[in-house]
């Protein structure tokens, strides 16, 4: 139980310097974020595709960030509660309560799937191809880890490291600045 417990500590600090690209207060969003992105078209079907007077390279520029705002909120919501279903992970491993820790890892694959989710769609979004890249490659890395997990304990052995997470991380954290 002692790995879990370490497991966790591990995963919230790989995890932490990822979000911190996030919104900087809770009454923030990704958009008041990045002011230039609420100008950005966000309703349905809309796009990014240039106007009259307005350059590609503009385009594509407004595309990279709000893509990169969208993205920045998926992994700051989804490391927030990957946060929280590991420490829940954690305490029905030392519980013993099998239920308990069956329900805790659907909680913690049904977050990994909507978080990889999140950041495929943003992918496809994406008209930068580094960019788009970055987003599928951590998704990537995130249906990995998941595709590790098949009991509580498992938790504990997962490396979000070796699973490219954190090289793809990295690379998105510096084209999103």
């Amino acid at each position: 139980m002692r790995r879990l417990l370490a497991c966790t500590a591990v995963a919230v600090t790989v995890l932490l310097p990822v979000a911190a690209c996030g919104p900087t207060s809770p009454g923030d969003s990704a958009a008041s974020a990045h002011p230039s992105v609420a100008a950005s078209p966000s309703a349905p079907g809309a796009s990014a595709s240039a106007s009259p007077g307005t350059t590609p390279a503009a385009a594509a520029s407004a595309n990279t960030k709000q893509v990169c705002a969208a993205a920045e909120h998926v992994v700051a919501d989804s490391t927030s509660k990957f946060a929280a279903d590991l420490v829940q992970a954690a305490q029905a491993g030392m519980s013993g309560d099998r239920t308990a820790q069956d329900k805790a890892l659907q909680s913690v694959k049904a977050l990994l799937a909507t978080w990889s989710s999140g950041l495929g769609t943003q992918a496809a979004k994406a008209t930068d191809p580094d960019l788009k890249a970055a987003l599928a490659d951590m998704a990537a890395a995130i249906d990995r880890t998941n595709a590790q997990l098949r009991t509580v304990d498992d938790l504990a052995s997962v490396d979000l490291d070796s699973n490219g997470f954190k090289a793809a991380s990295d690379k998105l954290a510096k084209l999103c600045g």
